[in-house]
């Protein structure tokens, strides 16, 4: 069982940085996007 733990916590955890990932990136571009 071991084994299987990491596998089945590896794509949530890669998930939820893609998602973090993603609303930071949003929120920076929106904050830079007059500047531009």
């Amino acid at each position: 069982m071991p084994s299987k733990a990491p596998a089945d916590y590896l794509p949530k955890s890669l998930l939820i940085f893609l998602y973090i990932f993603q609303t930071f990136s949003s929120h920076c571009f929106h904050q830079l996007l007059p500047f531009i």
